[in-house]
């Protein structure tokens, strides 16, 4: 796979303006999340991440297209595997730190 510097770059940036988007779209006031806003979010950026791979497949043929999406695959039951509550859309609230809760010895 040949990728040049302008993909590079180009990509770098869009992954900066993603983050840049989320920053000040979201976190403009400080607010519980819903859940139809955190769905929103959720399906927004699932939707980026398989136009990415549409675009390695189309661009650089299908067996980068299926690593990616392989890949991402095992990326989501990791995900699944380590999440801490028995139900993945139990709200994190309950399992959330603080770093003022934290033990001392952690922040050493």
């Amino acid at each position: 796979m040949n990728v040049t510097n302008t993909i590079w770059l180009t990509t770098v940036a869009f992954i900066i303006g993603l983050l840049l988007f989320d920053l000040l779209t979201s976190t403009r006031k400080a607010h519980d999340v819903s859940f139809k806003e955190a769905t929103f979010w959720s399906i927004f950026y699932i939707a980026v991440a398989v136009g990415f791979g549409v675009w390695v497949w189309s661009n650089y043929g299908d067996q980068f297209g299926k690593e990616y999406f392989a890949l991402q695959l095992a990326q989501l039951i990791y995900s699944l595997r380590s999440t801490q509550s028995p139900l993945p859309l139990a709200s994190p609230r309950k399992h959330s730190w603080s770093l003022l809760r934290m033990p001392s010895h952690f922040l050493a």
